[in-house]
């Protein structure tokens, strides 16, 4: 039977090593948890607080991470494959190295995210940025007066 520790405060626990396949985690606080080398697939971590979660290594494979704040998480070396990160706050996390292929990342905020040597193939919902892309500074500003 899987765990359920929905809704739960487990703040900085660490879970390193551990078989949690199909646990329940949603909602629950984990803000500074290590999850090093566990294994959360198929895991519903739904609307999960994983700020500064440490996820290196980790097994999130099918897993449910809809809306889920990820904030700073290192999660480099992760297996994400076809994750749905629907809507997840991942601003300034590691993904160094992370397995992104078939993930689901539609709607989620990657502000400052380390993607370097990421599998991205067959990603959902990213484009990664390219030099094409129009900046602020491309941009003319409304403030200066025109050459005419």
């Amino acid at each position: 039977m899987p765990k359920d520790y929905s809704g739960q405060y487990l703040q900085g626990r660490s879970f390193a090593f551990h078989d949690l396949t199909d646990a329940d985690f949603s909602g629950a606080d984990l803000q500074g948890a290590t999850f090093w080398k566990a294994n959360l697939s198929w895991a519903h971590l739904i609307g999960a607080n994983l700020s500064e979660a440490n996820l290196c290594r980790a097994d999130l494979s099918g897993a449910d991470l809809t809306g889920a704040k990820l904030i700073g998480a290192k999660l480099s070396g992760a297996n994400l494959f076809g994750a749905d990160m629907t809507s997840a706050n991942l601003r300034f996390a590691d993904l160094f190295g992370a397995n992104l292929f078939n993930a689901d990342l539609t709607g989620a905020d990657l502000f400052g995210a380390d993607m370097t040597s990421a599998d991205l193939t067959n990603v959902i919902g990213y484009r990664p940025p390219s030099d094409d892309d129009e900046t602020d500074d491309d941009l003319p500003d409304d403030d200066e007066p025109d050459d005419d």
